[in-house]
C-alpha cells in the first residue's frame, strides 16, 4: 500500500518571465583547491562579461589598503583571438582600459588595446582592433610572431617622418631666394 504525497501544482519547469533587478553583471569561478589542509580556502574571482553593459555598470573592489588599479578577466572562450583579454581600473578617475595579455619571446606582454568609453570605444571596436592584430601578428597556431606594441611605435614614427619631411619642402618663394642670394652678395 503506497502513501499518496501531497499534490504539488508547481512546476520545475517554469516558463514565466521573472523582471528582477539585475545585480551582477559576471559569472563565478573557482580556483583549484589548494592540496594543503591547513591553507586558506580558496578564493572565488569573477569573470566579467564582454558586452557593454557589463562593463559599463562593473566597478571593481579595490581592497584594503587600495590597490593602484584591478585587472578583471573577461568571460570569453580560450579557443579565440580575444583570450588573454582584461579589464583594467584605476583607482584615480574610475577609467577603464581594454588590456591584452599576450606571450611574446617567452614573455607575458600587456598591450592597452583602448578606453572603454559607452558609445565611443565599446565591445564591438575592442574586439574589431584585437582581432586586425591577431590576424596580421600571429601563426596558424595561435601564436605571436610580432610584437604589437612594436608595430603601434612604428606607425608612429613614420607618421612623424612623414611629418618632418612636409616641414622641409620648401615653397617656389624660397627655392628663387636660395638661388638668387648668391649672386646679389
Amino acid at each position: 500500500m503506497t502513501v499518496m504525497k501531497e499534490n504539488k501544482t508547481d512546476s520545475k519547469l517554469d516558463t514565466s518571465l521573472v523582471h528582477d533587478e539585475i545585480t551582477k553583471t559576471c559569472t563565478p569561478r573557482k580556483e583549484v583547491a589548494p592540496a594543503v589542509a591547513s591553507a586558506p580556502s580558496p578564493k572565488i574571482t569573477f569573470k566579467i562579461k564582454f558586452t557593454d553593459y557589463a562593463i559599463e555598470k562593473f566597478m571593481s573592489s579595490f581592497g584594503v589598503p587600495p590597490k593602484e588599479r584591478i585587472y578583471t578577466p573577461f568571460d570569453v572562450s580560450r579557443q579565440s583571438a580575444l583570450k588573454g583579454l582584461r579589464l583594467c581600473q584605476y583607482l584615480k578617475g574610475k577609467k577603464k582600459y581594454f588590456v591584452l595579455n599576450y606571450w611574446y619571446n617567452r614573455r607575458s606582454l600587456p598591450w592597452t588595446v583602448g578606453e572603454f568609453r559607452l558609445g565611443i570605444f565599446g565591445v564591438k571596436q575592442c574586439q574589431d582592433k584585437i582581432h586586425d592584430i591577431v590576424r596580421t601578428h600571429c601563426d596558424d597556431k595561435g601564436r605571436w610572431i610580432k610584437d604589437p606594441k612594436q608595430t603601434v611605435r612604428d606607425k608612429e614614427t613614420r607618421i612623424e617622418k612623414a611629418v618632418i619631411d612636409d616641414s622641409l619642402k620648401l615653397t617656389i618663394n624660397e627655392v628663387i631666394v636660395r638661388l638668387y642670394k648668391p649672386r646679389f652678395l
